[in-house]
């Protein structure tokens, strides 16, 4: 017997995602550890980058401060909202180096809190380096595309499962797509308790 996993679909640059991240840090009932963390970029290259005050994005700002004000944690308003390409693909090199918590919180800061432009390499390695990772290694491995084609699968199979957009939680057969309340997501990351025997 095993819970259904429970994924998150998330991009660096939506303020629901960071909201949500810092939120089951800091949740004593859903850790961040108990959520399957998909990445899905809002603006995949060579789309269009998003300005800052894009509609949908104002409004995840309004959200996000709601849900982080009880925790004293900031957030800002981006001058920019860079691709996030490179900057999943530093979270996919964290997660074998096992820091990937460390690192996808960090990046989640860089962007809401320190205004840097996580889009750039040189800021990238910054977050990795502050992380533990070695400098070299990782502008290596970010100057290859070294997980581009499973970045391109992800993606693939999140929109195969109806994902279009981010937040989006999906336990088992249930999707709930953006956000409407805090009440809403715990109530679906409850409803993955014991399903039956999913093999591990």
């Amino acid at each position: 017997m095993s819970r259904e996993p429970v994924r998150l679909f998330f991009d660096y640059v939506d303020p629901l995602s960071y909201a949500l991240t810092e939120f089951l840090a800091h949740s004593a009932t859903h850790g961040i550890e108990d959520v399957m963390w998909a990445p899905f970029e809002l603006r995949p290259p060579p789309l269009t980058l998003l300005t800052p005050d894009e509609p949908a994005l104002e409004i995840h700002l309004e959200e996000a401060r709601g849900i982080l004000a009880p925790l004293d944690i900031p957030i800002n308003r981006p001058e920019i909202v860079p691709w996030t390409r490179k900057a999943h693909e530093l979270s996919a090199f964290a997660e074998e180096k096992a820091c990937f918590q460390e690192v996808h919180r960090s990046l989640f800061r860089a962007h809401f809190i320190e205004a840097r432009d996580i889009g750039r390499i040189d800021v990238l390695i910054d977050v990795a380096w502050g992380a533990g990772l070695d400098r070299t290694e990782t502008k290596a491995v970010l100057d290859v595309d070294r997980y581009l084609e499973r970045l391109l699968g992800r993606r693939q199979q999140a929109t195969r499962m109806g994902v279009d957009g981010v937040p989006t939680l999906v336990v088992g057969t249930e999707k709930l797509d953006g956000f409407s309340s805090l009440e809403a997501v715990l109530a679906l990351l409850s409803s993955g308790t014991l399903q039956g025997d999913q093999g591990g």
